[in-house]
């Protein structure tokens, strides 16, 4: 990356003369996008990490040679430095990887101040125009007292905009990224989502592990998202080859063994709406497993009534969640008499005609109850979790246990959260963690089946 470059001068032996002194000049651009302008918004929107190379004057910088960086959302990326004339731009999403390198967007070019540009994401058809216009010039002074005056830039992060910075997959890219050992008829299907020759459903016709044929049908709804923030959108022309080959294939190979006659995928590509995963085309969300309806939301209180939530899980859940109570107001007095007990032993020592020898004594009985308290609580929480957890997996489907664990197992898939369960990293050997709908994340996945695919070469953490 440019940075801010060393001043050189000649010198000149000879006493009481001048020379020149060449000083090179630099120019710092910064770059903050201001993600999720609309309300309601999902956290993930405001917190985007966004995949990003640099390119100067056209050229990747080679600091980005091997893969893509991450800049976050709402956070400035000042470090920047260029020389007067030159111009910058980004690379972003999966363009930014860099295999993929197409199309540098909201250039600029610094002459006599720094720039500052501002993105702002905004949805509706609004055009691809990536320029940034210049809205005017502020001065800044440092810690130093140093003056400088910055050009400040905005521009507009449109639908069709993530739409040209988000890779569009070849048939040669799918034919180079399938692993030698995949199936004849899965390889195949896979292809022909970015041959151009799928219109409709695809089925599969491919045998399992025991050699015997099965059939899968996929079943694509065309998500909304897209649909409103890009012109023309299309999602078997525009949509599908944007999704990584490798979630095409974890997703039909999972579905293949296990048993799985249909699979509606709910959202693959889109611009404007969750997590960055979906935006670089790294992920898919599944609505349906045949007739499993993926969604759990009647666990607090959801109005949609399904069979694998069932009156005792719900009031086991309540009984789990008192216990979590209990042990956090256990570990809360606890902790309280212990700082009590520090203050008063520091107190001993500083000013011990002040201690009131009652509360010490008293102070002891209570901080012994209150440990016995807690490890009660905790056995308490125990026994409500042990029984949530069986009567929640007594009514899970099996082809859901079976699909998601054969997601897990595929070398391709980093991330599976449903909601049964949340896995935020499956190469890792932490098993994944019950969906208890608390967090956003939990409740996003509260009602489908998320997959995200690994790309070393496009972090987006």
């Amino acid at each position: 990356m440019a940075r801010e470059q060393s001043n050189t001068a000649t010198t000149n032996a000879q006493k009481g003369s001048c020379v020149d002194c060449p000083v090179s000049v630099t120019r710092r651009v910064s770059y903050r996008f201001e993600t999720g302008l609309w309300d309601p918004h999902i956290p993930s929107e405001r917190t985007l990490n966004i995949p990003y190379a640099l390119a100067i004057d056209g050229k990747a910088d080679k600091a980005f040679s091997k893969k893509a960086a991450v800049l976050k959302a709402y956070v400035a990326k000042d470090d920047i430095f260029v020389e007067p004339g030159q111009t910058v731009a980004l690379y972003l999403n999966s363009d930014a990887a860099p295999a993929n390198r197409k199309h540098p967007v909201f250039a600029v070019t610094p002459k006599e101040h720094d720039i500052e540009v501002v993105i702002k994401e905004r949805r509706g058809q609004l055009g691809s125009d990536d320029t940034p216009k210049l809205k005017g010039t502020k001065e800044i002074t440092d810690a130093r007292g140093n003056k400088r005056k910055v050009d400040v830039y905005e521009a507009t992060l449109t639908g069709d905009i993530w739409f040209k910075v988000s890779y569009k997959y070849t048939l040669d890219d799918a034919k180079r990224l399938m692993p030698p050992e995949t199936v004849a008829e899965i390889r195949a299907a896979v292809l022909s989502i970015f041959d151009g020759s799928l219109k409709g459903e695809l089925t599969v016709n491919a045998p399992n592990d025991q050699g015997v044929m099965q059939k899968t049908i996929l079943t694509f709804q065309n998500a909304d998202n897209p649909v409103q923030n890009i012109a023309n959108f299309d999602m078997y022309r525009d949509g599908l080859p944007r999704v990584h080959p490798h979630a095409w294939l974890a997703l039909i190979d999972a579905a293949l063994k296990s048993g799985i006659k249909k699979v509606i995928t709910t959202s693959g590509w889109r611009p404007m709406y969750g997590s960055i995963s979906h935006r670089t085309g790294l992920s898919l969300d599944v609505g349906y497993l045949d007739n499993v309806l993926l969604n759990r939301q009647e666990l607090r209180g959801g109005r949609q009534d399904v069979k694998w939530v069932s009156d005792a899980e719900k009031q086991l859940f309540k009984e789990k969640e008192l216990a979590d109570k209990a042990v956090k107001a256990a570990e809360d007095k606890r902790d309280s008499l212990i700082k009590e007990q520090n203050n008063l032993n520091r107190l001993k020592k500083s000013n011990p005609g002040k201690v009131d020898p009652l509360r010490e004594r008293a102070l002891e009985n209570e901080l012994t109850d209150s440990i016995k308290n807690l490890e009660a609580a905790n056995q308490a929480k125990v026994t409500a979790d042990n029984a949530w957890n069986k009567e929640r997996d007594l009514h899970e489907p099996t082809i859901v246990k079976s699909f998601r664990t054969s997601l897990s197992q595929c070398k391709c898939v980093s991330q599976v959260f449903d909601p049964w369960f949340m896995d935020d990293n499956t190469r890792d050997q932490v098993p994944s963690k019950p969906n208890l709908q608390i967090s956003s994340n939990e409740k996003l996945h509260s009602h489908h089946l998320h997959i995200t695919v690994y790309d070393p070469s496009l972090p987006t953490k």
